[in-house]
């Protein structure tokens, strides 16, 4: 309750993404559901128009919290053919996972592990992308 209150208050002085998409998943974890959608809305609007929301972070967003996943798809795909970054790769990776597109999934992880990363974020959904193809080579699905 007391981060809530902190992320409000910043949220009167700064509107950002990360903050309200924070404050979303605090919402979400009390159960209140309307809340979290409003938080969520804010955090897609504070990121702009269209053209300037061709952000990884934003691709993630949407992603992480199953919104728009086809948006998060083209937002991702529009700004891994200019970035070519970690972070940039583990949202496209995150995004074409959340579609099911697991091939192209794995590969993007890859890209986004390549470094030697030890961020926590991305080793997870290199995880979990790692899981899914395995378990669709185990069960004779296409890759």
């Amino acid at each position: 309750m007391k981060a809530l209150t902190i992320f409000l208050e910043q949220l009167k002085r700064t509107q950002t993404l990360d903050l309200a998409a924070r404050i979303g998943d605090l919402y979400a974890e009390r159960g209140d559901t309307a809340q979290a959608g409003g938080s969520y809305q804010m955090a897609e609007d504070v990121a702009g128009p269209a053209i300037a929301q061709a952000e990884a972070n934003l691709a993630l967003f949407l992603a992480e919290r199953g919104r728009k996943l086809p948006d998060a798809v083209t937002i991702a795909e529009t700004v891994a053919r200019t970035r070519h970054d970690i972070f940039t790769d583990d949202a496209l990776a995150w995004a074409y996972f959340k579609v099911g597109r697991i091939a192209e999934a794995q590969a993007a992880s890859t890209r986004a592990v390549r470094t030697g990363t030890k961020d926590d974020r991305i080793l997870s959904h290199a995880a979990r992308i790692r899981e899914a193809a395995a378990s669709r080579a185990v069960s004779g699905a296409n890759p």
